[in-house]
């Protein structure tokens, strides 16, 4: 799957456009990038890139409502407040400490202040590989099954995947969401572990794997992609 970079121009604004090739694309989509700064449109490979040029220009409506309803970036940096576990949490500075804590609604990070943003994201990775090892380990030995290599990564289109040979793969930025959650995601990925689809049997496994799969899927449905702002 290739991509190109073009830009449409919308009432006086320059929006970012990516168009993509997939294989199995049928028509054209056109949808809002993630982190919310521009549009992609994926399309079949049969398709040309006039045609989703004029897709982008006659949805630019569409382009500038979703953009400006867009959750706006939030960064790690002193004062903000972003969600850890599912709770609001204000990030503070205090360069005479030493590590990161959590405490009374606050998170404190110490050492240089240009090392902040850094050292914020790497702690939440920390946490999100410890919280969901051991929720596989959890997960994997009730249905008696072994997990292969465990990988956190930033995606965009998926909360987590499972491979072949029993990779899982998750985004860290669960560690955010509440822990019903995280549990669901680990409980939906263990289960391929079984089942390599999602029939009947997968989706009664995973239910009972996961500490409530009918809340997590309508936080996920409402609030997931808020997650992606922040950092």
């Amino acid at each position: 799957m290739n991509a190109k970079n073009h830009t449409v121009k919308i009432a006086g604004r320059e929006i970012a456009l990516k168009i993509r090739r997939h294989p199995r694309a049928r028509h054209l989509i056109l949808r809002i990038d993630a982190a919310g700064e521009g549009a992609v449109i994926t399309m079949p490979t049969r398709a040309t890139i006039r045609e989703a040029l004029k897709m982008a220009n006659d949805k630019a409506g569409w382009i500038l409502d979703g953009l400006n309803n867009h959750p706006k970036r939030i960064p790690f940096v002193q004062g903000n407040r972003i969600p850890y576990r599912g709770l609001e949490h204000k990030i503070h500075h205090n360069p005479a400490t030493i590590g990161i804590s959590v405490i009374d609604g606050e998170i404190l990070v110490g050492g240089k202040p240009e090392h902040l943003t850094r050292r914020l994201k790497d702690w939440l990775k920390k946490n999100a590989r410890k919280e969901i090892t051991s929720l596989v380990t959890e997960k994997t030995n009730v249905i008696s099954k072994k997990a292969g290599r465990i990988t956190l990564r930033d995606t965009r289109s998926r909360w987590g995947s499972c491979g072949p040979t029993g990779n899982l793969n998750f985004s860290w930025r669960l560690i955010m969401a509440p822990e019903y959650v995280l549990d669901y995601l680990v409980a939906h990925e263990v289960a391929h572990l079984a089942h390599h689809n999602h029939n009947k049997d997968f989706w009664e496994l995973t239910k009972t794997l996961a500490v409530d799969m009918a809340a997590a899927h309508k936080w996920l449905e409402e609030k997931g992609k808020t997650l992606h702002s922040f950092g």
